[in-house]
């Protein structure tokens, strides 16, 4: 057997064996992996006290203290206004404006008494849901027109579209509670999603602190134990890996929080609703590239459609907040912050994030990226070498 082919086998049994490491063991992993990506981004800033003066136990103890303040404070200011828009949003989706029916016809006629007014604007604005079953049950009878050559198939779904939306209290009573049990069971399956939520809520700090404590004391160990004449090239390859994840993880969180803040501004100032949400949304979906246009510009638009119909200007809004806000990313912070990009292409990427939000759910979306750039670098400077017969400085195997 070759060199080459020996390093290609041999890298080959490694990376599969932390793939496979990952995917089995993942809910263990996952407090581990985001303790030391924590301790990772903050290190810089705890070498710097200990570079003072400061002992770093002592650092790392004011800065955990520091940085739960901060934290408490941003949950005073923040928590309010999430739970008075979740509350609104609730409201606005499920329930509706609620009126006395004086004529008893049913529905809202002008004149009559508004004893719930959620927006405050003195008109009557049903439900979310009342809104959507209205908009099908129009297109359904759309299609239900007399004389419209169909099949038995298409004519079997519209009667049952018809039945299913005729009743509107059956409807908006039955989806909502549908909606919010599905929610429900994708929150945590109950008692024991609660249970991994706590214990990871525990764990994470712990293992911060474990990291941040001995972060640099693992680097000289690890480096201790590298043979002299492949110690520089090897250093070589982590020093480009370390500027790379640098690149990522604190350039990335400092993207995530200026993008929520321009998120939150920017829908204020366009009177889109429910802005706090969207804009911590966008803090978190950030993270994920391709992420925000699913998880923030599309519930954005839909809320958007359903609160003001087809209205160009806000659904115009709505596109341009989130529009502007990515050519912002784009073209100013991520050249001014990550400096350069992980030079990985977009097909790559969308196929790290799958396999990632396979193996380890949303964490594994979070570190796919990052992960990939590594094997991209350590196969430019030490496989790819190899397999094209290059001499290198000084070969790992």
């Amino acid at each position: 057997m070759t060199k080459a082919n020996k390093t290609i086998l041999i890298f080959s049994v490694i990376l599969a064996a932390v793939i496979a490491l990952i995917y089995f063991f993942h809910s263990v992993l996952n407090p581990l992996i985001l303790g030391f990506v924590l301790a990772y981004i903050f290190n810089p800033w705890i070498n710097y006290l200990e570079k003072k003066g400061i002992r770093r136990s002592i650092g790392i103890a004011f800065s955990f203290v520091l940085g739960s303040f901060m934290v408490f404070i941003m949950l005073i200011i923040i928590v309010p206004l999430m739970y008075e828009e979740s509350v609104r949003l609730y409201e606005t989706a499920f329930i509706g404006d609620e009126f006395l029916d004086v004529d008893r016809n049913g529905e809202f006629t002008q004149g009559e008494f508004l004893s719930k007014d959620i927006n405050n604007n003195n008109e009557y604005d049903p439900a979310y849901l009342e809104r959507a079953r209205v908009f099908l049950a129009g297109l359904v009878s759309k299609l239900d027109k007399p004389g419209a050559s169909r099949s038995d198939e298409m004519n079997k779904i519209i009667k049952e579209a018809k039945k299913a939306l005729r009743d509107e209290k059956e409807f908006i009573a039955g989806k909502g509670i549908d909606i919010l049990s599905w929610s429900v069971s994708q929150f945590g399956h109950g008692i024991q999603g609660l249970i991994q939520l706590i214990v990871f809520i525990l764990l994470v700090p712990v293992y911060t602190i474990f990291f941040s404590l001995y972060m640099n004391k693992m680097w000289d160990w690890f480096a201790g134990y590298l043979p002299e004449s492949k110690k520089e090239f090897i250093i070589s390859i982590l020093s480009r890996i370390d500027r790379t994840m640098a690149a990522f993880f604190r350039g990335k969180m400092t993207i995530c929080v200026i993008k929520a803040m321009l998120t939150l501004i920017g829908l204020y100032v366009f009177g889109i609703k429910f802005a706090v949400i969207f804009a911590l949304i966008q803090l978190f979906a950030s993270l994920v590239p391709y992420m925000v246009l699913i998880a923030a510009v599309l519930p954005a638009l839909f809320i958007t459609l359903l609160d003001t119909g087809l209205a160009a200007g806000p659904l115009l809004s709505v596109m341009a907040v989130f529009g502007v806000i990515e050519i912002i990313e784009g073209f100013v912070l991520t050249p001014m912050i990550m400096k350069k990009e992980l030079g990985l292409h977009p097909v790559a990427v969308i196929v790290v994030l799958m396999i990632g939000g396979g193996a380890m759910g949303f964490f594994g979306m979070l570190i796919a990226v990052p992960a990939a750039a590594i094997v991209k670098i350590l196969w430019q400077e030490w496989i790819g070498p190899g397999l094209k017969g290059e001499d290198v400085n000084a070969p790992l195997l």
